[in-house]
C-alpha cells in the first residue's frame, strides 16, 4: 500500500491501477526569489494539492492574505476512499531523486470544508516576510 511514508521508487514495478496522471494544482506565495514558499496544513506543516484548480478559491479564503499565486505541477495521483487509503499524488518533476520523492496530499472539496471550520487550519510556509 502506498502512504504518506512511501517514496516514489517504491511504486516502481507495482500495479498502478488505482493511480492516473493528471495536473494537481497548489497556491504559493509569489515573489522574485528562488524556492517554493506554498499553502501547508498547520497541524502537520504539510504542504499539499487540490486535482481542481477552481478548489483553491476557497484554500485561499483560509489562509492569511498575501500576494500569492496558482501553480502547476504533473502528477501520479490516487484518489483514496479512506484514512487507510488515503488522496496521494507524486510530482513527476522529481523521478531523478526517486529516494527522496514523498508524495503530496491531495485536498477534496470535502477536505476544505472542514478544514474551514478550524481556524488557522492553513498557513503560509515561513522564510518570506511580506
Amino acid at each position: 500500500m502506498i502512504t504518506h511514508d512511501s517514496k516514489l521508487s517504491d511504486i516502481i514495478g507495482k500495479d498502478l491501477g488505482n493511480f492516473h496522471l493528471t495536473w494537481a494544482y497548489f497556491l504559493e506565495l509569489s515573489h522574485g526569489l528562488i524556492g517554493v514558499f506554498p499553502a501547508l496544513i498547520t497541524e502537520t506543516k504539510e504542504p499539499f494539492v487540490c486535482l481542481n484548480e477552481s478548489l483553491l478559491e476557497k484554500v485561499k479564503k483560509l489562509l492569511p492574505e498575501r500576494k500569492s499565486k496558482v501553480s502547476e505541477m504533473l502528477v501520479l495521483a490516487t484518489v483514496g476512499d479512506s484514512k487507510d487509503n488515503p488522496h496521494l499524488c507524486f510530482n513527476l518533476r522529481s523521478v531523478e531523486e526517486l529516494e527522496e520523492t514523498r508524495p503530496f496530499k491531495v485536498l477534496s472539496e470535502e477536505d476544505i470544508n472542514t478544514l474551514s471550520a478550524i481556524h488557522g487550519s492553513l498557513e503560509w510556509a515561513p522564510g518570506l516576510i511580506s
